[in-house]
């Protein structure tokens, strides 16, 4: 019985916040040192952004439950393409995308980020980047965005990072917009000021 109930303790939920999906429960497994964006956080960010959401496209980089670019797609955004290397992760967020009539909407990217932002593309308004903590992946990915133009001028970009350990490359055309600190963790929203 106990192994059972530690088992359940492995489930958990998230709920998306506003929009068309609003209260919606989303299961995800504790495993792969996945770690949602935290309910409050989410709730800051998608305030700093609202308006800007309708008919975005969106980019939702180390996205492990989706919770990010799910939330952009309730409040109105066209399109999101996620991106995991967690084939476990994918495959959730397929289902999920699936059972919210989503297909349409976005496109689950089991791959290696480096390998998807090598890859030839439109660009996009807004791109939301959370990787694992402490892993240099967000400089990577912050100048790989930068070298081949994915964020479009005007765009937005959010990146998420523990406290201790700030990202040491950011665009010079990238603007902090916003900035705000959650316990350990660090939030940041730039603009991107580029014509």
């Amino acid at each position: 019985m106990r192994k059972n109930n530690r088992l359940n303790h492995l489930e958990r939920k998230l709920r998306i916040i506003s929009g068309r999906w609003r209260g919606r429960k989303i299961s995800f497994e504790l495993k792969n040192e996945l770690r949602p964006t935290k309910e409050i956080v989410r709730e800051t960010l998608f305030n700093w952004i609202d308006s800007y959401l309708p008919g975005a496209r969106c980019l939702d980089l180390f996205c492990g439950t989706g919770a990010l670019g799910l939330e952009a797609l309730s409040r109105g955004a066209r399109y999101c393409d996620f991106v995991d290397n967690s084939s476990s992760c994918a495959r959730a967020l397929a289902l999920c995308l699936n059972n919210l009539n989503a297909d349409n909407l976005s496109e689950v990217h089991y791959s290696d980020i480096s390998d998807f932002l090598s890859l030839p593309n439109e660009g996009y308004d807004l791109v939301f980047i959370d990787p694992p903590f402490n892993t240099g992946l967000l400089n990577e990915s912050c100048r790989a965005l930068s070298d081949k133009n994915l964020v479009l001028p005007g765009g937005m970009v959010y990146v998420e990072f523990s406290s201790s350990s700030a990202p040491t490359y950011i665009p010079s055309d990238w603007k902090k917009y916003r900035e705000k600190q959650s316990g350990s963790v660090k939030y940041r929203l730039y603009l991107n000021s580029k014509d």
